[in-house]
């Protein structure tokens, strides 16, 4: 009897849905976090599946259960260790190192030169997600100016400008280790009347098109060194993470 559907339209069919639920999940890490993400995935997955499939769950041997059980932790395991990857590195990049394995494996155990065009489209796509993931000279020139909004503002005392910059679940950690909050840090005094804002050396790397690393100096009487980690979300940058240390006037 021959198949409803083509093998090929299933795979295609379920690396879909598989990713697209990836991008939904990514995009809600704020809200939950992976290991909770990870728990919703499998036990909706299940529910679903069992409705179904229905199963028979009576009459199985103590080998049947073992291999269920088995892969049950190895799909846990590995669902839970991607969504970890998720939330630290871009989807592209995390979902092209999740297939190398796999696809490495299927090259060397294929005996058809066809093949090789599939390694060549996966190697494009590595390099496409390169080029995507790069940031502009405009993102970094972006960054420096908002960074200089915030100095002025912070200057001010303009806790609403401030406020703009500065994402819900900011860390901020002083040089005497002491953890501030997003209103805390936006609601700072006003500096004394002729001091200005003088940020220095400024560097600006990129983790991904959306996430970078910033540090810089700061010249004047209370001259300090800081890190801020800045975060577009929605085509908007705020900084998610800073510290700063003082340093001595030279």
């Amino acid at each position: 009897m021959a198949p409803r559907f083509s093998p090929v339209w299933l795979v295609i069919f379920g690396i879909l849905s598989v990713q697209l639920g990836a991008a939904v999940a990514k995009s809600l890490f704020g809200e939950v976090p992976p290991t909770g993400m990870v728990w919703l995935r499998l036990v909706t997955s299940a529910v679903l599946l069992g409705l179904l499939a229905r199963p028979t769950w009576r009459g199985r041997s103590a080998a049947d259960w073992a291999v269920v059980v088995g892969f049950g932790i190895a799909l846990g395991v590995m669902n839970w260790a991607i969504y970890q990857a998720f939330a630290r590195i871009p989807l592209g990049v995390a979902v092209t190192i999740e297939f190398v394995g796999p696809l490495s494996i299927a090259v060397l155990g294929s005996r058809r030169a066809r093949d090789l065009l599939w390694v060549a489209l996966a190697g494009a796509g590595v390099l496409l997600l390169g080029f995507g993931a790069s940031a502009s000279a405009d993102d970094k020139a972006d960054l420096i100016a908002l960074d200089k909004a915030w100095g002025a503002a912070g200057m001010k005392g303009d806790a609403g400008a401030v406020g703009k910059l500065l994402a819900d679940s900011l860390v901020s950690v002083s040089a005497d280790g002491v953890t501030d909050k997003k209103g805390e840090l936006a609601a700072s005094e006003p500096a004394p009347a002729g001091a200005q804002y003088e940020p220095t050396d400024y560097t600006v790397t990129f983790l991904d098109k959306d996430t970078a690393v910033m540090t810089h100096g700061t010249k004047g009487a209370e001259a300090h060194y800081s890190m801020h980690v800045w975060s577009r979300k929605n085509g908007q940058w705020q900084v998610v993470a800073t510290s700063s240390t003082p340093v001595a006037a030279k």
